[in-house]
């Protein structure tokens, strides 16, 4: 029965080309990370905050859809699924990067038992010193996404809960711990607690979580608390981009202003022809190994001899030639069980 109901909610939700989107994303972090090979103009476009930002906002759109969708009421298939997206592929990626460390002599690797239990956790690697290698340094937006899951989970299933009971009608827990979030930002701020790596992105996410709400249900609440939420995610970027004295912030601002209108404006198109969404999930399905992959590739061509922007397309054919090999040998492999705990087949 629950996997019928969820065929017949996907089926009256249109597909949202949004898997094109997350590549784009990643390529401008991908840039970003190679702004050296590149034109002097790039740099200040901090074009790798408009992509991880923009993720996040987008992120909460996903978050907020497939607990909708898929997971109505089991947020622990929810957290599971998201587990087997997440962690499979970022511990292949972490043998590519030690291979690499290993083949360059990086001076700060090492195998000690604290650090490999760091880097494979993801959620530890950020509270690492100085002095010890993250052996893929981005995955700090991965570990910030795992908190919000957690914190999406449980409130979707405490609204359920509620609604079922009788104590309140579907959504007002929802937009009440959409408030919420936003008022411990405001409150992050006037206490100086906004440097905590979770408090400072919660808007990005609150603003795709309240997009996708009022997209679906049309409730003047999330309406009311996605523009508060966008007016804080500009806040929060605002504040983070300026901290770089190398960044342009008037133009990445704008930057990130048109990406975050993009996926506004894609997450409405209507009716997109099966082959087009065929080759939107593939693209979208390389994002977050090109995402991981690219990292250790960057430090590999540093060490070589490579100059200009040969150096910019070395490290992006090779990584995505890389991510291409994850996607076929670890992402499909576990294809099924992710099918299966979701309880729909995506991909025919």
């Amino acid at each position: 029965m629950e996997l019928e109901i969820t065929r017949k909610q996907i089926d009256r939700t249109p597909y949202r080309l949004l898997g094109s989107y997350r590549a784009l994303l990643a390529l401008l972090v991908v840039i970003s990370h190679t702004s050296d090979y590149l034109a002097a103009w790039v740099l200040p476009l901090a074009l790798g905050n408009v992509g991880v930002f923009s993720f996040f906002v987008l992120s909460g759109f996903v978050i907020a859809e497939a607990c909708d969708i898929f997971y109505p009421g089991a947020p622990y298939r929810f957290l599971l699924n998201r587990f087997l997206r997440l962690y499979p592929t970022y511990w292949a990626a972490c043998g590519i990067a030690i291979a690499i460390y290993i083949t360059f002599s990086h001076p700060e690797f090492n195998v000690a038992a604290g650090t490999v239990f760091a880097n494979l956790s993801i959620v530890l690697a950020e509270a690492l010193p100085p002095t010890e290698l993250r052996w893929i340094s981005v995955v700090w937006a991965v570990s910030i996404e795992l908190r919000f899951y957690f914190a999406a989970a449980l409130v979707d299933y405490v609204d359920r809960l509620a609604s079922r009971r009788g104590l309140l009608k579907s959504g007002q827990l929802i937009g009440a711990a959409g408030a919420g979030f936003l008022l411990l930002y405001v409150y992050a701020w006037s206490t100086g607690l906004i440097q905590h790596p979770v408090l400072r992105h919660v808007p990005f996410f609150v603003l795709g979580f309240a997009y996708y709400r009022w997209l679906c249900y049309r409730g003047i609440g999330s309406l009311l608390i996605g523009l508060v939420a966008m007016l804080m995610a500009f806040h929060s970027y605002v504040a983070y981009s300026s901290a770089s004295p190398t960044t342009n912030v008037q133009l990445t601002t704008l930057a990130f202003a048109a990406s975050v209108a993009l996926m506004g404006g894609l997450a409405l198109v209507p009716g997109v022809p099966k082959r087009s969404e065929s080759i939107d999930k593939r693209l979208g399905d390389l994002t977050y190994s090109l995402y991981l992959v690219h990292w250790p590739i960057v430090y590999a061509v540093s060490r070589s001899s490579i100059e200009g922007p040969a150096g910019f397309v070395v490290v992006l054919v090779v990584s995505v030639m890389l991510s291409v090999l994850l996607v076929l040998t670890v992402e499909k492999s576990i294809l099924r069980w992710r099918d299966a705990i979701r309880r729909v087949r995506l991909y025919s």
